[in-house]
């Protein structure tokens, strides 16, 4: 009977073995697959990221160091709250809706569909999200948003030069169209200067342009402040401040920068 009791404790222990191997064998063959993903997977835990798979460490361009322990909140650009609360797994309803989300990479950030949903590992509840990432799809998304707004103002602008309305009209009324493009990301202010008879530029059409810079600038020889040399060079000059080539400015001057794009007719 001492006999049959040992080789009962040993058979049970060998099976407990078995067991705890094969789960072990299992856990580093979900590990392995997980790897494989190309999707980007974390578990956090209390908000803290406990595990990272290689896409993360691939798509981020970060190492795993740099990952492990950190807050995740810290890797997701400033979005809503429950954005927030769906990467931090707090609200329950949550867990079938798709958030997309700007997550912070590295050397340049990545768009994509946030998943995400609890788990229970060891005895804790952790939370694994799930990040697919979009950029170039919102990227040919917006280039062809970007194509058909720009083809649908070159459309508007053409029928407009068939409609019978004076030249300053027309002008004024292309100069709106271009300035509403949503995605151009100046502001909604400038003016079209021409050539007048004296040989100057003078302004034709202007919006939101203050009154002080409207008589400084209403006259300006070629060469002369950003605009005159970009007339005078025929070539686009992009300034983003302030600085010495602004000859002319308000005496209250906010930070701003400026586009001069000469309009050109064949070499004219």
């Amino acid at each position: 009977d001492f006999l049959k009791t040992i080789s009962s404790i040993i058979a049970s222990a060998l099976k407990n073995s078995e067991i705890t191997y094969a789960l072990m064998n299992s856990e580093e063959r979900y590990r392995k697959l997980v790897d494989f993903l190309p999707d980007i997977i974390l578990m956090h835990y209390n908000g803290y990221i406990t595990y990272v798979n290689e896409a993360a460490i691939n798509v981020l361009g970060y190492t795993r160091d740099e990952l492990i322990g950190k807050d995740i909140l810290g890797f997701v650009a400033d979005g809503h709250q429950n954005i927030k609360d769906a990467v931090m797994g707090k609200s329950a309803q949550m867990k079938f809706e798709i958030f997309e989300i700007e997550v912070l990479g590295k050397n340049e950030n990545r768009i994509c569909i946030l998943k995400t949903e609890q788990v229970k590992l060891e005895e804790k509840l952790v939370t694994l999200v799930v990040l697919s990432d979009i950029t170039k799809k919102k990227e040919l998304e917006n280039k062809v948003k970007r194509n058909i707004d720009k083809q649908s103002v070159l459309n508007s602008m053409l029928k407009l030069s068939l409609e019978n309305i004076s030249f300053d009209k027309m002008l004024n009324d292309v100069f709106k169209m271009i300035i509403s493009i949503p995605w151009l990301t100046f502001e909604k202010r400038g003016c079209i200067f021409l050539v007048n008879e004296e040989g100057d530029l003078e302004i034709k059409t202007q919006s939101f342009l203050s009154p002080e810079i409207g008589i400084k600038c209403r006259i300006i020889p070629f060469g002369h402040c950003l605009c005159g040399k970009a007339a005078l060079q025929k070539k686009v000059i992009y300034v983003g401040h302030i600085n010495e080539e602004h000859e002319k400015t308000n005496s209250v001057v906010n930070p701003h920068g400026h586009y001069c794009v000469p309009i050109m007719f064949i070499d004219k």
